[in-house]
């Protein structure tokens, strides 16, 4: 349940610089006030394409925090690298013991 955490993590792929729709759906239906709202993305090109900002104007008392985004293509080389700017980027923002 959304109420045991403090901090979600939406993950999902950028769409022509869009969430896919069931996510804006989800953020239409559930309230994540108080909530650290953390966007992962996989992208071809268009980074976070502002779904941040989206994220924050359908849930205006949550806190959006920085997100992380990886471009994703397909090579072993690729998926490794990202694996391990993942972790970087959990570990310096504190969401990992």
């Amino acid at each position: 349940m959304v109420s045991d955490v403090d901090t979600v993590f939406l993950v999902y792929p950028i769409w022509w610089y869009k969430m896919p729709m069931a996510l804006y759906s989800l953020l239409e239906q559930v309230d994540f006030s108080g909530k650290n709202i953390v966007p992962v993305v996989g992208h071809g090109g268009s980074r976070l394409g502002g779904t941040d900002k989206d994220i924050q104007q359908l849930q205006p008392q949550a806190n959006v925090k920085n997100g992380f985004e990886a471009y994703l293509h397909k090579t072993v080389r690729a998926e490794q690298q990202v694996e391990k700017r993942l972790a970087k980027f959990l570990t310096e923002n504190g969401y990992t013991k």
